[in-house]
This record gives structure tokens, C-alpha cells and sequence, in this order.
């Protein structure tokens, strides 16, 4: 950006921040497992338990995807690999969680904080 130019917006820089992590998700595995793990670190207690979605908190997987994501992150933490087929779906997979994570990762000034757990703790889906 030069000197002259205008400042980028919150939601100009978000938007561009997003878009260049999915395709580090999408690419790199070291992006990929990292944000696998972060993904999965936000799951609540009892999800990690159940291996499935069921908390409304605004964070972690979701869908169908949501159990095999969470048995990644668990062959990854004990293992420390995951396969190559495996990777490829991580992969795939991992994009649709970089907002998600940006929000993570950015300070609360940029529209993050960290994850809303807190105060949504509880609710289940649908409700």
C-alpha cells in the first residue's frame, strides 16, 4: 500500500485475510493440521466426547463433516500424521473453517476475540 492510498476497511481486510487462508487451508498442510487443531480445540467437552455437533456456540465443525473432522484431530493429536488420503480431505475441508478461524486469531478491535463460547454454551442446535 503506498503512502498516498486510502487505509483498508475492516471488512475489505477481513474479506482479503479470509480468502488468502483458504488457500493456505487448501494447499499447505501445515496450515491445514494447524487449523484442524484450532477448529477442534473450540469444540465443547461433551462434543469431544460424542465425536459429533451438538452445541450451537458459533465455532467448531459442523454437519456431516463435523465427526470425521473431530476423528482427525484425534489420530493427529495420538499419531501425530494423518495419511496422505486423509490429508486430501482435510484439505477440502478445511477453507470453509477460515473465517472461523480468522475470527480466532484476530484481536477484538479487527472483529475478533476468540470464539463466542461463553455465552452461547448450552443452546443446541435448532433451538
Amino acid at each position: 500500500m503506498s503512502i498516498l492510498s486510502k487505509p483498508e476497511s475492516k471488512s475489505a481486510r477481513e474479506k482479503r485475510v479470509v480468502a488468502e487462508w483458504k488457500g493456505k487451508l487448501a494447499s499447505n498442510p501445515l496450515w491445514a493440521v494447524r487449523g484442524l487443531l484450532a477448529v477442534y480445540k473450540y469444540q465443547t467437552e461433551a462434543e469431544k466426547a460424542v465425536g459429533s455437533v451438538t452445541d450451537d456456540n458459533g465455532v467448531g465443525f459442523a454437519g456431516v463433516d463435523g465427526e470425521f473432522l473431530s476423528s482427525l484431530a484425534k489420530q493427529y493429536q495420538s499419531r501425530g500424521r494423518l495419511s496422505e488420503k486423509q490429508m486430501q480431505f482435510l484439505h477440502k475441508k478445511m477453507p470453509k473453517h477460515a473465517k472461523q478461524l480468522w475470527k480466532a486469531a484476530s484481536p477484538p478491535s479487527e472483529g475478533g476475540g476468540g470464539p463466542p463460547v461463553e455465552e452461547s454454551v448450552g443452546r443446541r442446535r435448532g433451538k
